[in-house]
């Protein structure tokens, strides 16, 4: 009898300790498995963020600023070179209507016109009053400068019928100043980057008019040069007076009007500010959008 007790008593203790190895075999396992996904999980996240941290660094190195003087940045600003008689046309096109067809022929126009490497573009037939440049050529130079997908619509730039229909000729006729006061802009490059095989220009757009004092000369036809120059495009908000003789040399205006800016003479927070974005093709830089920032 003793022995069956003492059998029995034994048999309980074995399963209450299998139950307990099992139990904690079992934990152990669970908690094993949660230290494990937990430990995943981090590592995922850390991957994650790695990757987002090395994509965003990516992004970073690939926005490169370039430097105004530079051999891309000097070929990158010669867009902004537009003459003072065309300038209020052209500028008044793009902020009314965008980059069209009719703005791009005012700059090609103004360009052929007054750039002497272009010269032979001018022809004569006896017909017109002075020189004339076919659609083709206008097309042809148009597409150096800007992007050009489809066949331009060529019309009447000038709103002064020179674009002749029938012949497909733009006919050049004699601009100039008249009046008291003339008007025309500027723009001055102040920052250029270049991101994914593009370049962004930013730039100061400067709306100025050019008037003679006489009132203290005797002469009517002699008397003080001044520019005025104005924060907006219907010339209410004035900015500066300057009366340095050389601006009516556009070799010089955009150092003059770069001085203001960089003397802190006119408020540049002011100033119209425009993003060129410029692409490469062919070697040529080429303008495929302007924008307001």
């Amino acid at each position: 009898m003793k022995n069956r007790v003492i059998t029995i008593i034994c048999s309980l203790i074995g399963i209450v300790m299998l139950v307990l190895i099992v139990y904690i075999s079992i934990n152990i396992f669970t908690n094993k498995e949660e230290d494990k996904k937990e430990n995943t999980e981090v590592v995922s996240e850390d991957i994650s963020n790695t990757e987002n941290n090395s994509n965003n660094s990516e992004n970073k190195e690939k926005e490169e600023e370039i430097m105004l003087d530079s051999k891309i940045g000097v070929e990158v600003t010669k867009k902004l070179d537009v003459s003072n008689t065309f300038s209020s046309l052209y500028y008044k096109e793009l902020e009314t209507n965008g980059l069209t067809d009719k703005a791009k022929l005012i700059y090609t126009l103004q360009k052929i016109n007054f750039n002497m490497d272009y010269s032979n573009y001018l022809r004569e037939n006896g017909v017109y009053p002075g020189y004339y440049i076919t659609a083709n050529d206008m097309e042809k130079v148009a597409k150096e400068d800007f992007v050009v997908d489809s066949p331009m619509k060529h019309q009447d730039i000038l709103g002064d019928n020179s674009y002749d229909t029938d012949e497909r000729n733009y006919v050049i006729i004699s601009r100039g100043v008249s009046g008291d006061n003339f008007n025309y802009v500027v723009e001055i490059p102040y920052k250029i980057t270049t991101i994914d095989n593009k370049i962004y220009m930013e730039v100061y757009r400067m709306y100025l008019t050019r008037n003679i004092d006489t009132s203290s000369s005797e002469n009517i036809y002699e008397g003080v040069e001044k520019n005025i120059l104005y924060y907006d495009s219907n010339r209410q908000n004035m900015a500066y007076e300057i009366e340095d003789e050389t601006m009516s040399d556009e070799y010089y205006q955009k150092d003059i009007l770069k001085g203001l800016v960089d003397s802190n003479k006119i408020n540049k927070d002011k100033l119209a500010k425009y993003k060129y974005t410029i692409i490469t093709e062919n070697s040529n830089y080429k303008i495929e959008n302007i924008e307001k920032i």
